[in-house]
């Protein structure tokens, strides 16, 4: 990973972080751990090549009030994937990065942010290949509530802002959509539904794709049903989930379908319930777009099959 990305995406955590502190404003904080376990099918020229990836997933996020109805909320986050493809075992990829929420809450009944968030991501471009692609992204957010119900959406668009060669087949920029509905049975259990969809094109700046009339668009769909109990008198919940992926590319029209099953655990800080988290706490999500930015140059079919050696074109 980009030791001066992580730098730079700490250092403006940081900075954050200590200047609400000083003033003694409240603050509040979740850490989640989840691993989940997937099972992927491939159409077109990757059928053969999908596995069924393992992903572990680590997010901590704060929440600092600066003064009356604003708050600022930071995230730090990383995911590792591995087993996404069978490429001599070498199928292992990454995120890193963080974000930054300004938020305003409208009496009780709704909060609105500005979302910026930047991020590395470890790619695979073939056997044994593997990109650094960096990413920025900018995002309108929003929740409202009442008492047993939390709808909260997001959207936004993110480009690449630096890619260690080779960057064929990476996703260069894009826009997107997210929507969560959340539904609490008591205070410290809920049920969840999150989508996401994802508009992208694919960088064909490379040797590797040079004089090719090639289709540059991509495209990203997941939903996630979620169940969390926060144990009593305690700050540690679980959680149980299940999520379906589907990545498309019109460059050699390849499909893959992901169905994972997520367990985690999430430790709330200064926060009496999941509901009181959910509407005065650090709820805010900012997206990542699953496995198919790791995956970005298999899946857009620049892979490069062991033998023989050559990246796979389908015939003209």
């Amino acid at each position: 990973m980009n030791h001066r990305l992580l730098s730079s995406v700490c250092g403006a955590a940081l900075l954050a972080c200590i200047v609400p502190a000083r003033a003694d404003t409240p603050f509040t904080g979740v850490v989640q751990l989840s691993v989940g376990a997937g099972s992927t099918s491939g159409g077109g020229p990757l059928a053969s090549v999908v596995d069924d990836p393992v992903n572990v997933d680590l997010k901590a996020k704060g929440l600092w009030n600066l003064g009356g109805e604003l708050d600022v909320q930071v995230d730090l986050f990383h995911e590792r994937a591995s087993n996404l493809f069978s490429v001599d075992g070498k199928d292992s990829a990454a995120n890193l990065g963080g974000a930054v929420h300004l938020i305003h809450s409208v009496e009780n009944r709704a909060r609105l942010g500005l979302a910026g968030s930047l991020w590395s991501n470890d790619t695979l471009v073939g056997a044994g290949i593997r990109s650094e692609a960096r990413y920025g992204l900018g995002a309108l957010e929003g929740q409202f509530f009442d008492t047993h119900w939390t709808v909260s959406g997001q959207m936004g668009l993110f480009d690449q802002i630096g890619c260690d060669a080779p960057c064929g087949g990476t996703i260069a920029d894009g826009t997107y959509i997210q929507g969560k509905i959340r539904y609490f049975i008591n205070d410290n259990t809920s049920l969840s539904l999150a989508t996401t969809q994802m508009w992208g094109s694919l960088n064909l700046d490379d040797p590797l794709f040079s004089g090719k009339a090639l289709s540059d668009s991509t495209s990203h769909t997941m939903w996630r049903v979620e169940a969390e109990h926060r144990l009593a008198n305690t700050p540690l919940s679980g959680l149980i989930a299940f999520s379906h992926e589907r990545n498309e590319t019109d460059f050699n029209n390849i499909t893959l379908d992901t169905n994972t099953v997520w367990l985690g655990v999430r430790f709330y800080l200064d926060q009496p319930t999941l509901r009181a988290n959910d509407r005065s706490g650090a709820e805010f999500e900012t997206p990542t777009f699953g496995n198919i930015l790791e995956g970005a140059g298999v899946t857009s079919g620049s892979y490069l099959p062991p033998s023989p050696p050559g990246p796979y074109f389908p015939p003209a």
